[in-house]
């Protein structure tokens, strides 16, 4: 059976499920699509975003960080539910 998602597109599902499994979550949000996009550098998007790399790069040490914190003093939230 052919995927409807391309071959970038199914590493980015991929590593944004493995990222919300290391977070702890039993869901996939936008951040953790995300940090999957920053994994797939050679995808459209990745491509595009390859000016402001090291930026992101920051956002998403920042990130790892305040979900650290969310894990000790439970304060910080990890993503917004709308």
């Amino acid at each position: 059976m052919e995927s409807i998602f391309s071959d970038s597109a199914q590493k980015i599902i991929s590593y944004s499920r493995e990222e919300a499994s290391r977070l702890g979550c039993n869901y996939i949000g936008v951040d953790h699509f995300f940090l999957g996009i920053l994994r797939e550098p050679t995808g459209n998007v990745g491509v595009m975003l390859e000016p402001i790399r090291p930026y992101l790069k920051d956002i998403a040490i920042s990130k790892a960080v305040l979900w650290r914190r969310n894990q000790r003093w439970h304060q910080v939230p990890l993503s917004m539910h709308l």
